[in-house]
């Protein structure tokens, strides 16, 4: 097994064509994928960032138990 260098590994590898650049569409749904979540929400009787305002905000917790509880120290 050789290691080399990223120069040396240039140098060596075959040429390849540049990747066909990528189409981003951006954080849109596609309509397929929106019509069942709108569907949803209008059946419900609310819209989504209604529904986002009803959730329940999480709440802190510790990470660790305090000492002595359930036998940790």
């Amino acid at each position: 097994m050789y290691a080399l260098s990223t120069e040396k590994f240039e140098q060596v590898k075959p040429a390849t064509a540049a990747p066909p650049p990528v189409r981003y569409d951006g954080p849109a749904l596609f309509d397929e994928a929106r019509r069942p979540i709108e569907d949803h929400y209008q059946a419900i009787g609310t819209d989504r960032l209604t529904a986002f305002r009803r959730m329940p905000a999480l709440t802190a917790r510790p990470l660790v138990r305090p000492r002595g509880e359930h036998g940790w120290r």
